[in-house]
């Protein structure tokens, strides 16, 4: 058994020796030794022993007269008395019996006991150390001589300090300062050095032996060798957690530099914060690079970025409790917050909950003044968050004037993206665009180019959104809040989130807005220049072509409307200006996409309620409840006109847009209407007549569709193989959906290999059927 035990120590003494640094690298790093003659540490080097020590052994006792220089390169030594018992452990890195090797104490006052399972030290024979010296190194020999005091045997760490780049610059005054402050710890193989996502000391390591790897979510990401360096971050008090874990991957020794020393040091040097100023503005760059940082500030400079982070603030939490890690509470109503890692969830006081995900931010509209709004704030792991009050916001903004427009508006469009994802719509994605038909009907990399040239606004209920006969070059989205066109005390139209706002603004189809479109309660609000959407779309030809035929030409139609009806229609030839005056307030400019619903089949009317249209560009088609299209309305024609007179309580027939093209209409709200029959009723009758014939016209195109129904269709479907034997009545109500379709001589009607989802009844005419390979 002890056999194999001794075998064992000899494999792990071999491992050491391989991972520790050479005899002579360890002995020139010891103030003992520091600055002396090369040659002569390479002679002391090679008297020195590397020997190890298991736990609980003796190396030396109290009272021995031996006097060898001990030092502790791996492991934990036990230092004890008799009359006191424990009274210290040393670290890698310590010698030990300096004393007495020097001549300066003739017995040792302590007993060394390993504390470890194994330690390795280098040991140097007094005896062997006397024959050096006098064998030609006299000067080294009168040093030590003239030597009264030792500092213990501590390395000489001011070399490593100086070797690092974070260092680099500073005067010789801090790096002795900080060199005083630093350690050598040592780690067995598979030990664990620092753990990624944890808070500790946030202390600087060097390795100086051995390797080590650095992991992240248990995957190795770097390997470090001696000279590598590790927790730059967390000294500088950039990061709370660790951004990974690094484990020693042979026997390793590290130099240890706490980040209390550094602000030690610092405090007792202030001329150095200046090099360090520079410094956390640097890695604080890379840090929003590669880990994210508030994201209103994506466009701040340097400058800010580093004035947030020194004075904001950092803490990190426990799963389910929006608490520090020492149990204080943290605030829900005075903070934003920057979600450096973890997950939260965020629940606000009208209910609605949303899961944060890693670096997303929230409560940034506290810093503009805006009420809160959160309930609760749940983690669902434990997270790392960094916290700015309105008050340290003030403070960053007084030292970047110039920015404070730029910062404001990044927090205003963050809070525009937050509100379109509670419409649906993703993050980075342009979907909003699509509450407008000038969008639906056109490129998607249209809309993709078009969404980064739009940004926020907010506007306080009562606050004027447009104002009638203001100058009219934004279109406006809603996307949290609502907006209204009011008359006195009537709601005229009503802009909820995911409405849009003074389309024509765009298309320069009206110079001034047609109405005051005020905000009801905390409005935010999406805007869009003609300016940036004429500079998209000069890269888009096609989408140019289509805008422009809806006669672009004719604009401020809305500011001479009530004329242009009088005069150009003969419908209201016979109306009065004051009625059409009535009729036409508040009248806007609507717009459809080839192929869109205007009306729906069956929807309910009522006079003062229902709006009915002008078409002013593009043709509509007039489509029966079982999809036929019996008419095509064209340009200068009213559409819903029944409907908006009260004359029909639902829509008799369906209306699209056309499917050549888009559709431009002017809207006249039922409002207006209602309010114009009940001044001048007697105009309204001549719009009454127009209703009864388009109405008896529809009537008889239905009338012509069922008799073909059930002269034609039922007929055919009852010779179907399918269907032979199924009742008149059954056979009847699967005719009446279907459509009718024609074909061109020559024309393929479907082609093999297509999807199919319906069956063809060749009511007229006759077909061929091919094989693929084009048989008949």
């Amino acid at each position: 058994m002890a056999s194999v035990y001794m075998s064992r120590s000899r494999e792990t003494s071999l491992v050491l020796q391989k991972s520790l640094a050479r005899p002579a690298d360890v002995l020139a790093g010891m103030k003992l030794f520091s600055g002396l003659n090369p040659t002569f540490i390479r002679s002391l080097a090679n008297i020195t022993e590397r020997k190890m020590n298991f736990l609980g052994d003796v190396f030396k006792e109290e009272g021995s007269t031996d006097r060898t220089l001990r030092l502790l390169e791996f492991g934990k030594v036990r230092v004890e008395t008799a009359q006191k018992g424990y009274v210290g452990m040393t670290d890698a890195g310590t010698v030990m019996g300096e004393y007495m090797f020097l001549g300066l104490r003739t017995t040792s006052q302590a007993t060394f006991r390993v504390a470890t399972p194994l330690v390795v030290m280098l040991w140097i024979s007094h005896h062997s150390f006397e024959n050096i010296l006098s064998d030609g190194y006299p000067s080294e020999a009168a040093y030590f001589r003239s030597l009264e005091k030792t500092d213990r045997g501590r390395e000489d760490m001011s070399h490593y300090a100086t070797d690092l780049k974070l260092f680099h610059g500073c005067g010789r005054s801090f790096i002795e300062t900080i060199s005083a402050g630093i350690c050598r710890r040592s780690y067995k193989p598979g030990q664990t050095i620092v753990i990624q996502k944890a808070i500790d000391t946030g202390s600087l390591f060097l390795v100086t032996t051995g390797k080590a790897s650095a992991m992240i979510d248990g995957k190795v990401v770097e390997e470090l060798s001696p000279g590598g360096v590790f927790g730059e971050l967390t000294l500088l008090g950039l990061v709370l957690l660790r951004v990974a874990t690094v484990v020693a991957a042979t026997y390793c020794s590290c130099l240890e530099m706490p980040r209390h020393k550094f602000l030690e040091a610092l405090d007792k040097h202030p001329e150095e914060t200046d090099h360090f100023e520079q410094l956390t503005r640097l890695h604080a760059s890379k840090l929003a690079t590669e880990q994210g940082t508030w994201r209103f500030l994506s466009k701040a400079s340097e400058r800010l970025l580093y004035y947030i982070n020194l004075h904001s603030t950092r803490e990190s939490t426990r799963p389910r409790e929006w608490a520090s890690r020492a149990g204080v509470p943290l605030s829900t109503s005075e903070m934003a917050y920057l979600l450096v890692s973890g997950e939260v969830y965020v629940t606000e006081e009208n209910g609605h909950r949303t899961l944060m995900p890693e670096g997303s931010c929230f409560g940034e509209h506290i810093l503009i003044g805006l009420a809160p709004g959160i309930a609760s704030i749940e983690p669902k792991t434990a997270c790392e968050v960094q916290m700015v009050s309105r008050n340290v916001f003030e403070k960053v903004m007084a030292e970047c004037p110039d920015e404070r427009e730029t910062t404001v508006q990044g927090i205003l469009d963050e809070m525009a993206i937050k509100a379109e994802q509670k419409l649906g719509i993703q993050r980075g994605h342009p979907d909003l665009l699509l509450c407008s038909a000038l969008f639906r009907a056109a490129n998607p990399d249209f809309m993709k180019l078009m969404r980064p040239k739009m940004y926020a606004m907010l506007f306080k209920a009562g606050d004027w959104i447009t104002r009638e006969r203001d100058y009219a070059n934004h279109m406006f989205i809603v996307v949290r809040g609502s907006a209204a066109v009011k008359d006195g005390n009537d709601t005229v139209l009503r802009f909820k989130a995911g409405a849009g706002i003074s389309e024509a603004s765009l298309l320069g189809a009206c110079t001034f807005h047609p109405y005051v479109v005020k905000a009801e309660n905390l409005c935010l609000i999406l805007a869009l220049s003609r300016d940036d959407f004429n500079e998209v779309l000069e890269d888009f030809p096609t989408e140019r072509e289509l805008f422009q035929r809806l006669d672009a030409d004719s604009e401020d139609i809305l500011r001479r409307l009530p004329r242009v009806l009088k005069i150009q229609h003969p419908l209201f030839a016979s109306s009065s200006i004051e009625f059409l005056k009535v009729a036409c307030e508040f009248a806007d400019e609507v717009y459809y996409a080839p192929g869109e619903e205007i009306i729906a089949y069956g929807e309910s009317c009522s006079l003062g309620k229902t709006v009915m249209y002008l078409l002013v560009a593009g043709n509509a088609s007039v489509i029966l409840a079982h999809g036929d299209e019996v008419a095509q309305i064209k340009s200068g024609a009213l559409v819903g006109e029944g409907g908006a007179l009260g004359i029909a309580n639902k829509r008799s027939t369906k209306i699209g847009a056309w499917k050549a093209g888009m559709v431009r209409l002017i809207r006249l709200q039922g409002l207006s209407i209602g309010k114009a029959v009940q001044r001048c009723p007697e105009d309204c009758k001549a719009l009454e007549l127009q209703f009864q014939q388009r109405s008896q016209k529809n009537a008889a195109a239905e009338a012509i569709r069922k008799e073909w129904i059930a002269k034609s269709v039922i007929p055919l479907l009852k010779g179907c193989q399918i269907l032979n034997g199924f009742s008149t009545k059954l056979v009847s109500k699967i005719a009446a959906p279907l459509l009718k379709t024609s074909f061109a001589a020559g024309q393929d009607m479907f082609v093999a290999g297509d999807s199919a989802d319906s069956m063809i009844v060749i009511v007229d005419g006759e077909a061929e059927a091919r094989c693929k390979q084009g048989k008949v």
